[in-house]
C-alpha cells in the first residue's frame, strides 16, 4: 500500500503537534508521538503491482500542483477512536485531490482505496488515535 499525504511547513507542524501533545497529556494515549507520526493529510491510498509506473506517473501530477494554504476549521471523530482536525475543502485541496485520483487511475495496474475517491474523500489531520472509549 502506498499513501499520498500533504506535510507541513514548521509553524503548521508546531501547532499541530502541540494539539497532538496536549491530547498525549490529557488522556495518556502516546500513539502519535510513538509511532513518530508527522502532522499530516493523506491524499490518497492505492495498491500497485508496478511501483515505478506509480511513481513516475505521480510525480508528473504533481509537477502541475502548486502549493497554497490551508485553514482548519473544525475537530471531529472517526469512531471508536480517532480525533482530527479538519481543513476547509478549499478549491487547491478539491483540485489536488481530483488531479492525483485521475492520475492515478488511468493506470489499470494501480488500485485506489474508495475512500479516497473525489467526493467521498475527508481530509483530516489526525491528532489522537487508537483511544478507548474513556479517552474519547
Amino acid at each position: 500500500m502506498y499513501l499520498i499525504s500533504l506535510y507541513f511547513d514548521e509553524k503548521t507542524n508546531k501547532r499541530i503537534q502541540q494539539y497532538i501533545n496536549q491530547i498525549a497529556k490529557k488522556t495518556g494515549n502516546t500513539f502519535m508521538s510513538d509511532g513518530h507520526v508527522p502532522p499530516h493529510i493523506t491524499i490518497s491510498s492505492f495498491e500497485a503491482r508496478d511501483e515505478e509506473t506509480a511513481l513516475q506517473m505521480f510525480y508528473e501530477a504533481v509537477l502541475e500542483l502548486k502549493p497554497d494554504s490551508l485553514e482548519w476549521v473544525s475537530t471531529g471523530q472517526f469512531f471508536p477512536n480517532v480525533i482530527f482536525i479538519t481543513p476547509v475543502l478549499n478549491n487547491y485541496l478539491h483540485l489536488m485531490s481530483e488531479k492525483i485520483y485521475t492520475t492515478l487511475t488511468q493506470n489499470d495496474k494501480l488500485s485506489v482505496s474508495p475512500y479516497y475517491r473525489p467526493f467521498q474523500w475527508l481530509p483530516h489531520t489526525t491528532i489522537a488515535k487508537t483511544l478507548t472509549k474513556e479517552q474519547m
